[in-house]
């Protein structure tokens, strides 16, 4: 409990001056404020913009449990964060079981685990952050929603669609996503920068492409089943620029000697490498560690073409850019209890216990 109210205290030092801070923690036996996202919402005295601490634990709610009804900030505790100290302290992952929507404006929701997704509803929605979050899948409908170093995974579907945004105004940042992605053509000015896309599905990678509203900028495409079909369907005013992608050099070279000039302009004016990506020559592959999460896959290699291919020099992908991926989800800026020191005897009668507080995965 002592871990508890020391981190509620540090977040409304980071908080809004008249926001609250409420904890949710399905447990009864953790006497939290409530027990779900929903029940906070419709209590008397919860005010537009205040803050849900989300506890680490199994969130068993129904879907209709975890809607988001109105402005407020949701914060959990990180995802797939081990430490090892001395004294074994483990900070375990908030983790709901059903799919979370959000269907007002002016949410955030950053730290949080789920089984299924998060669907942003309604076409009036705006101003949506999901960021730092390891889901199956998000989907947007709205406008001004930004999606910003998350895990997309759903390995097991191969023809599943990870991120589907029908959102205006869309900034998609900094993601490992595991699947396919879809951005509609009707939406106005969708930036989709410094994400990694590994997709196991048989097409195209990202489909629906507008170059008059979509940019697509130093991000990585590898398709594992078909390389080659990730730009088969791209024409020449094709918003891409700075990425790298899993088709090779030999269909580079066989378009050209058949007088196709697609790759030629991709490649050379618009600065996008066609080298022939795989994951084994492009990351890492390194999956444990003193901090694990299996993002640390997806490190790029320093030897790899990714490294210095985006605009500025320096890295594609989901760890490069100004705002890049952090392992373990943690909420940016928001302080966590990583180690406890308890003497075995007290000094002068008092015990004198050290906590040590860290944020992000410092």
């Amino acid at each position: 409990m002592r871990k508890i109210l020391l981190f509620a205290a540090a977040l409304l030092t980071v908080t809004a001056v008249n926001a609250k801070v409420w904890r949710i923690n399905y447990n009864d036996n953790a006497q939290a404020d409530f027990k779900t996202i929903a029940d906070a919402l419709k209590y008397k005295d919860f005010q537009n913009g205040d803050v849900l601490y989300v506890e680490p634990g199994i969130h068993a709610g129904s879907t209709a449990d975890n809607t988001v009804s109105k402005p407020c900030t949701i914060i959990g505790s990180g995802w797939g964060f081990r430490q090892n100290s001395g004294n074994d302290l483990d900070i375990s992952s908030t983790c709901f079981a059903n799919t979370i929507t959000i269907s007002s404006s002016n949410v955030t929701i950053r730290g949080i685990y789920s089984n299924e997704g998060i669907k942003v509803t309604g076409t009036a929605t705006q101003n949506v952050i999901i960021e730092r979050n390891r889901v199956k899948y998000i989907t947007t409908n709205g406008y001004s929603v930004t999606i910003k170093n998350n895990y997309l995974c759903d390995v097991s579907n191969y023809y599943f669609r990870a991120l589907e945004i029908n959102s205006d105004f869309s900034t998609i940042i900094g993601n490992i996503i595991l699947s396919s992605v879809y951005i509609s053509e009707d939406i106005n000015q969708a930036l989709f920068d410094h994400n990694t896309v590994v997709s196991y599905y048989p097409d195209y990678s990202v489909e629906e492409v507008n170059s008059q509203k979509h940019m697509y900028t130093n991000n990585i495409f590898i398709n594992t089943d078909n390389p080659d079909n990730v730009v088969t369907e791209l024409a020449s005013n094709m918003p891409f620029y700075n990425n790298v992608f899993s088709t090779t050099p030999e269909t580079v070279q066989e378009a050209e000697d058949e007088g196709e000039t697609l790759y030629t302009i991709l490649n050379t004016e618009k600065h996008n490498k066609f080298e022939g990506a795989t994951t084994e020559n492009t990351f890492t592959c390194k999956t444990e560690g003193a901090v694990y999460d299996p993002a640390m896959y997806y490190q790029v290699k320093a030897d790899a073409v990714a490294k210095t291919a985006d605009s500025n020099g320096g890295e594609c992908g989901a760890f490069g850019g100004d705002s890049p991926y952090v392992l373990n989800g943690r909420p940016q800026g928001i302080p966590y209890l990583y180690d406890v020191d308890v003497p075995k005897h007290p000094t002068n009668n008092e015990l004198q216990v050290t906590f040590k507080i860290g944020s992000q995965n410092e």
